[in-house]
C-alpha cells in the first residue's frame, strides 16, 4: 500500500471522490467547458426545483400558480423542459398588480419604489 506524503494530495484525492459520488446520483454540478458530458433536456420535478434554486414544495406551488410551465407529460413521467425553465431568466414578464385599490390609493410602483429608497 503506498503511503501519500502530503495531506494536500489527500484532500484533492478525497475531493474528486466525492465529486464523482455526488456526480453518479444524477445531481446538477457544475460542468467544466471541456466536459462532454450532456446535461439532460427533461427534468424530474426535484431536479427542475434545484435548477431553479428553490424548493420542491415551492416550485409546486409556482407550477399551480403559473408561474412555471406545466411539465410534458413522455413516457408517462412529468417532464419539465430546461430551455422552458430557461426563459424565466430570460425575459420572463413581470407579474401586474391587478390590486384596483393600489392605483384608488396611488400606491403604484414608481412611488413604492421611491418610498423605499428614501
Amino acid at each position: 500500500m503506498r503511503r501519500l506524503s502530503s495531506p494536500t494530495i489527500c484532500a484533492s484525492a478525497l475531493a474528486g471522490e466525492v465529486f464523482r459520488a455526488i456526480y453518479s446520483r444524477g445531481t446538477l454540478l457544475p460542468v467544466s467547458a471541456n466536459d462532454n458530458r450532456m446535461q439532460p433536456r427533461g427534468l424530474r420535478r426535484a431536479a427542475a426545483a434545484r435548477y431553479l434554486g428553490i424548493s420542491p414544495t415551492h416550485f409546486d406551488r409556482q407550477v399551480l400558480a403559473g408561474a412555471v410551465p406545466k411539465p410534458l407529460g413522455l413516457f408517462g413521467v412529468n417532464i419539465w423542459d430546461r430551455a422552458a425553465l430557461d426563459l424565466l431568466f430570460d425575459g420572463a414578464p413581470q407579474p401586474v398588480n391587478d390590486n384596483e385599490w393600489d392605483s384608488v390609493l396611488g400606491h403604484d410602483e414608481e412611488t413604492e419604489t421611491s418610498s423605499r429608497l428614501h
